[in-house]
């Protein structure tokens, strides 16, 4: 058995009780966000965002494309590219967690 193995559920029960508390709302996925999959259009005031790709499209909590989007970007943007995304979706209420916590969702390394 690899090492750690034995141990892979263990933070199982942490992870059910933060994902419950901020995972967000039940939603339509992208599932396929990468850097590359995201055109933005404009000037910094007034640019448009675009997502292209839709083909691994499904309904889910709103942190998986959050997670693997930040997954995409060096440790040290992560926070910055969150602060942006908290800022759009801030306004409807939904809750935005701290960066170690997206990618905590999906067992993702921060």
């Amino acid at each position: 058995m690899a090492k750690g193995a034995a141990c892979r559920g263990c933070d199982a029960p942490r992870r059910t009780r933060v994902f419950e508390q901020s995972a967000g709302p039940e939603t339509m996925l992208h599932g396929d966000l990468w850097t590359s999959n995201v055109v933005v259009s404009g000037d910094g005031e007034r640019g448009a965002v675009r997502l292209i790709d839709w083909d691994r499209a499904g309904a889910g909590p709103a942190a998986y494309d959050l997670s693997t989007f930040l997954l995409r970007f060096p440790p040290a943007d992560r926070g910055r590219v969150l602060a942006v995304y908290r800022a759009a979706v801030g306004r409807f209420g939904w809750p935005v967690p701290q960066v170690g916590t997206a990618m905590m969702y999906f067992n993702l390394k921060n």
